[in-house]
């Protein structure tokens, strides 16, 4: 059985991106309980982040199944819309990332317990162009824990120097 290369972190400037590699660890991708110290921001964050190392290591359908609501619904960039179920799903035998970059981030909250997180999010994979898209995950609280209510990708094309 083939192991799963080592992840590898982006090389960028650390001022204008966050970057992350799939191998790291010290969060934890379940039971996601909201703790009154950290902002909302920070909280959201973390959350997004949380799912993107979901992705890379292959946990994204547990996650993803948990941190939904019952009625979420993910609009993904090709152009289809998953509920929680097609979600957990589609990303059971997905293909991991080896890498991802959360860019930009933006956090416009909508009251207490209502709040959408924007940003660009990019996903490597060995041999692939990358996918680049605008990310936006719009979180409920239910009984004090965040909850993923709605999320939207949008492409971003990514031109090469030749264009």
């Amino acid at each position: 059985m083939a192991t799963k290369p080592a992840c590898e972190p982006w090389l960028t400037s650390p001022t204008t991106r966050e970057d992350y590699h799939c191998g790291f660890s010290g969060l934890i991708c379940l039971g996601i309980v909201v703790t009154m110290d950290h902002t909302i921001e920070t909280q959201l964050l973390e959350l997004e982040h949380r799912g993107w190392q979901a992705l890379c290591d292959g946990t994204g359908a547990k996650f993803y199944g948990q941190l939904m609501t019952d009625d979420a619904v993910m609009v993904l960039a090709h152009g289809h819309a998953f509920d929680r179920d097609a979600v957990e799903t589609s990303l059971q035998d997905a293909p991991t990332w080896d890498s991802y970059a959360i860019d930009d981030p933006t956090v416009l909250i909508l009251g207490s317990d209502h709040a959408v997180l924007r940003y660009t999010g990019t996903g490597r994979r060995s041999g692939e162009a990358d996918f680049v898209a605008l990310m936006a995950s719009v979180y409920i609280r239910v009984e004090n824990t965040w909850r993923l209510a709605h999320y939207q990708q949008t492409p971003v094309p990514v031109f090469t120097s030749s264009e």
